[in-house]
């Protein structure tokens, strides 16, 4: 039991430092913001503290655990945060196609543009039909290798469902896949569908969030415990961590939220 308590007080320490010098190194580089990351080191700070003194005798394990699997969670960042930097490159330059076929509607070499950006996305059917507008108004010339792209989209036989109408999110009216802005309002719909997560927090604040909605409430647990009408026991911190669990979930795949 003591060799336990050793390896997990040792591995907190492990832990902390590691999330510690993270979170610094982000508030640094400019990912999160400064009053954010303060708030994550305090919050890992007092649960580290609280493995090494348990509010109540057999704690220390819960709260080891928490630290241990958010430190294990930390790598996975930089490869999610990368790809959230890549995605908001090609998002910056599918809506300057937009803007520039906006400024001229005759410009429909950025619908190729568009296009292609919709099929790394996902969205076949729509890029299909994009090119096949396009294209044909375009000379033959600058579309060589644009139509041997879209042979090869054809070639894959994307179903019918790819080519069905879809919604615009501003104002709700049903828009064929060749539409590029939405027909009753103008918006430029296919950037809600190909860049969704875009409209989210960064994955780095996302787990952050996620990490103090954790921390937070077993900290508050442990902290009201004196003045709940019963005995705090682990069940009860069992219960709590389900909780902030059920709200770690939520951050994290919420559809909403605000870009960092």
């Amino acid at each position: 039991m003591l060799l336990l308590y050793f390896t997990l007080y040792a591995l907190t320490l492990v832990c902390t430092g590691v999330t510690a010098v993270t979170t610094v190194n982000l508030i640094i580089m400019g990912e999160i913001e400064t009053l954010l990351g303060i708030i994550v080191l305090f919050m890992t700070l007092v649960v580290a503290f609280f493995v090494i003194v348990p509010p109540i005798p057999g704690t220390s394990i819960i709260f080891a655990l928490t630290i241990i699997l958010y430190t294990c969670f930390v790598p996975t960042l930089k490869e999610a945060m990368n790809k959230y930097q890549l995605d908001a490159i090609d998002y910056k330059q599918t809506k300057l196609a937009y803007d520039r076929l906006k400024a001229n509607p005759l410009a429909l070499s950025n619908v190729l543009l568009i296009a292609e950006s919709a099929y790394a996305r996902g969205l076949i059917g729509p890029a299909i039909r994009m090119m096949e507008s396009a294209i044909p108004q375009l000379p033959a010339a600058m579309t060589v290798n644009e139509v041997a792209r879209l042979k090869s989209w054809q070639r894959q036989s994307p179903s019918h469902e790819q080519f069905r109408p879809h919604a615009c999110q501003k104002c709700g009216i049903q828009n064929e896949p060749e539409q590029i802005f939405c027909r009753r309002c103008g918006h430029e719909f296919w950037l809600d569908y190909m860049f969704v997560g875009i409209a989210q927090a960064s994955p780095v604040r996302r787990a952050f969030q996620a990490w103090i909605a954790v921390s937070g409430a077993l900290i508050a647990v442990t902290v009201l415990g004196p003045l709940a009408p019963f005995p705090l026991n682990l069940v009860v911190y069992a219960v709590a961590l389900g909780v902030a669990t059920a709200m770690v979930i939520r951050l994290l795949v919420r559809s909403g939220g605000t870009a960092a």
